[in-house]
């Protein structure tokens, strides 16, 4: 009985069983992301995010079906779906602060990584090989990351993300240990084992999805509370009391500049003028035309 429930409790903390719940929980953080994208208004960025989520929760469910799929599929396409992540999460930064971001390399990587996964499974074996080309992509694109979030994150008012910020630097911490270990020591060849690396690895992975799709929504949210301070600002500006110019009717801006009043709403709010003569004035201006008419 005694070996009975050991092997139980294996199964039930077997690689594969957490995989595949870590991609249902990957599908869970997609969730709001989707509802944000169909219910309003949403910023740059955001489709990427959503289908980086996405290509993770997709790459985790196959990394989990492993010996019962062929192995191009568990570990070449799911490894590369899993890098998949990093890569649309970079492009979504850069889309989000106004970046451009090198198409062609972001499409080059991970067609490297499914060819290097492929020759170092099927035509030379190596495992240490696989895992530090992985954590070396993942490393790189979070380095990325780590870099926009902190210079151009305050340029757009929204200030520091800590979440965000420590999130990336606790997995660039990880991916480097993670690569030597494996190199020096190469940890076992069966992904679907139990190993102490292997399952800290996929516990973190998970970790750091959930903390960063959480990081994505707060800084939708703050770029909600953002415009919605700012739109506030602009009611109350057109609500107080605006001093005009009783002949000229030119608007105090405050500054000490006096601007014509269409400049000045055009300026503080969407809307658009269109000159035109009302009754009054053509028949004072024109009125031998108006006569006729």
């Amino acid at each position: 009985k005694s070996e009975e429930r050991a092997e139980s409790m294996s199964d039930i903390f077997d690689m594969r069983t957490f995989s595949i719940a870590a991609g249902i929980v990957a599908m869970f953080c997609c969730l709001p992301m989707i509802y944000m994208i169909g219910s309003g208004k949403t910023y740059p960025g955001m489709y990427h995010w959503t289908a980086a989520t996405i290509s993770s929760f997709l790459g985790l469910i196959l990394n989990g079906l492993k010996n019962a799929i062929p192995d191009v599929f568990s570990v070449v396409v799911a490894n590369t779906l899993i890098v998949g992540f990093v890569i649309l999460s970079t492009r979504g930064l850069l889309e989000f602060v106004g970046r451009k971001s090198g198409r062609a390399l972001d499409a080059a990587v991970p067609c490297g990584t499914a060819i290097v996964l492929g020759i170092f499974l099927f035509l030379w074996p190596s495992y240490a090989i696989r895992v530090t080309a992985i954590c070396a992509v993942y490393a790189f694109y979070t380095i990325r990351s780590l870099m926009i979030i902190w210079k151009d994150f305050p340029a757009l008012s929204l200030g520091r993300n800590w979440l965000l910020i420590i999130t990336f630097a606790l997995s660039v911490a990880w991916y480097v240990v993670r690569a030597s270990l494996t190199l020096v020591f190469g940890h076992g060849a069966d992904l679907a084992s139990a190993y102490f690396f292997q399952t800290v690895s996929l516990v973190l992975a998970l970790g750091a999805i959930v903390l960063v799709v959480s990081g994505y929504i707060i800084v939708s949210l703050q770029c909600v509370k953002r415009d919605l301070d700012s739109a506030q600002r602009e009611v109350k500006t057109l609500s107080g009391l605006l001093p005009i110019c009783s002949s000229c009717h030119k608007i105090h801006d405050g500054s000490g500049h006096w601007i014509h009043i269409e400049s000045y709403i055009s300026r503080h709010s969407e809307a658009s003028f269109s000159h035109g003569l009302c009754d009054d004035c053509a028949a004072r201006l024109y009125p031998d035309l108006v006569g006729k008419q």
